[in-house]
């Protein structure tokens, strides 16, 4: 079966307006011998005596400048270390290019095959941020209908956090990543930064799997203009390109020219890069599960971010109190103490949105603790009456100076939709509560443990003096507490 794609060297004489008589002329050869290696019925191979006359021909066509603009456009696109600009990079981007199987077109081509080999489009160019996913997925996909386990090199200096918010895409991406593995797929990983919400979002499958390798790029090893690429093998490569002043695409490509140059690429990044890290591990978000990841921060740290005050900052008589008006006793009760207790003298940064200081809305007449709720199986509600006392006691911790500090966010953060985030910090010990799915996620990766420190530590140095001093925070939720339209 005869492919019915464009040839490169077809491709570029329809860019250039180059017709057979042209270029036969120019190689002293007959129009039907130029013809056959335009449709392809004869390969245009690197040792063909002709090969470096074409390359040539290319390049001197590249002296005018209409011409040698569209041309050179191209190939800087294709190969942006190639130093297309020049006349000898031109010839090597040239020499690649006529030696991929296809031309750039539309779609990614994965499914035509001929004599056991497979052809593929040699570019396909994908614009936008929702291109660049589609085109990710479609390699994935490619890569899970292997008969042999597939192997993925992926470098993404966001760590994914651009498909953040977007549930469908991470969805589908941890469906398909897990199906490579799997299958018996490996894949390594090299990511720049590392997110706290990564180790319970829908990629937490993908960490915790045993398939998948992961190494931090250190910020002294500089990554080529892009930000994100994965490379399928041998077989076919995914780029993403971020140039300034010029809108975000993605390029597909398997002409061997641009493969070798990745490979190489992504084995020296992974050299300089971390050590690989332990596997993260999911489990069931229960008081044993938080105890578990409380353990190691007696005489450390901890910060957390949520939504609301936690049960963690009451008094230990309310705490009681509430406990008894919902219903929990015995071995649930001592469980929920045994967690409260064990953060008394640990110093703690809870991050809540400015929001949580407000005291509760006049309609509502209860409100739900949702990590004691997470953590019991079933909602713990707290009357306006213990909210007030529930402010009170906070403040007088926050005065107490027992280690407790509370940073004032302003706008959305990642737990205004219910979520929870604990991170251990300096003991290698991170973990993440999801309330929403009671999964807890715990990682002794000791480079993401890292990560996430600079995180909360970027996060609460943007933060304004007042929005961090504790003689603000509890002035304010005594202010709160003690107005007389609190609802009774």
């Amino acid at each position: 079966m005869k492919s019915k794609q464009q040839t490169p060297l077809a491709y570029l004489m329809a860019l250039l307006g180059v017709s057979l008589a042209d270029l036969g002329e120019y190689l002293y050869v007959a129009q039907t011998s130029v013809s056959k290696w335009k449709t392809g019925s004869r390969p245009l191979r690197p040792e063909s005596p002709h090969f470096d006359g074409i390359v040539e021909y290319f390049v001197a066509l590249a002296r005018d400048p209409n011409r040698g603009a569209k041309l050179t456009e191209v190939m800087e696109k294709l190969y942006p270390e190639g130093n297309a600009g020049t006349p000898q990079g031109l010839a090597q981007c040239l020499r690649g290019f006529l030696v991929g199987k296809m031309l750039p077109s539309t779609a990614l081509h994965v499914s035509m095959r001929e004599r056991g080999k497979l052809y593929s489009a040699q570019v396909d160019v994908y614009s936008g941020l929702e291109g660049r996913r589609n085109a990710f997925l479609q390699l994935l996909s490619f890569a899970a209908s292997q008969k042999k386990p597939a192997s993925l090199m992926l470098v993404d200096e966001r760590g994914m956090a651009s498909a953040a918010g977007d549930m469908e895409y991470l969805r589908q991406l941890s469906s398909q990543l897990v199906e490579v593995m799997d299958a018996g797929g490996k894949i390594r990983f090299l990511m720049r930064r590392a997110e706290p919400e990564m180790l319970a979002s829908r990629l937490a499958p993908v960490l915790a799997h045993e398939n998948l390798q992961i190494r931090l790029l250190p910020p002294h090893v500089p990554v080529p203009r892009e930000s994100i690429f994965c490379l399928l093998g041998n077989q076919m490569l995914l780029r993403g390109m971020t140039l300034a002043g010029k809108p975000l695409y993605s390029s597909v490509q398997s002409d061997d020219f641009t493969l070798v140059q990745y490979r190489a690429l992504f084995e020296s990044l992974w050299e300089e890069a971390d050590a690989a890290f332990a596997r993260s591990q999911l489990q069931n978000l229960t008081p044993e599960a938080f105890r578990e990841m409380l353990a190691n921060t007696v005489g450390e740290a901890l910060d957390l971010r949520m939504a609301s005050l936690p049960y963690l900052t009451m008094g230990g008589a309310l705490l009681m109190e509430v406990l008894d008006v919902n219903g929990i006793g015995g071995h649930n009760w001592r469980r929920a103490l045994g967690c409260f207790d064990a953060l008394r003298g640990v110093p703690v940064r809870l991050f809540l949105p400015a929001r949580a200081l407000r005291r509760p809305d006049e309609t509502q007449q209860e409100t739900e603790l949702p990590l004691l709720s997470a953590m019991m199986g079933k909602p713990v509600r707290i009357r306006p009456g213990q909210v007030r006392r529930h402010m009170l006691d906070t403040a007088a911790f926050l005065r107490s100076g027992k280690g407790l500090k509370i940073l004032l966010q302003q706008g959305e953060t990642a737990a205004e939709d219910g979520r929870f985030a604990v991170f251990c910090r300096r003991n290698a010990n991170g973990g993440y509560l999801n309330l929403r799915t009671g999964v807890a996620s715990v990682t002794m990766r000791p480079a993401l443990v890292e990560c996430f420190s600079a995180y909360y530590d970027s996060a609460a140095s943007a933060l304004t003096a007042q929005a961090a001093c504790p003689g603000y925070v509890a002035g304010t939720l005594e202010q709160e507490a003690l107005r007389t339209d609190f609802p009774p």
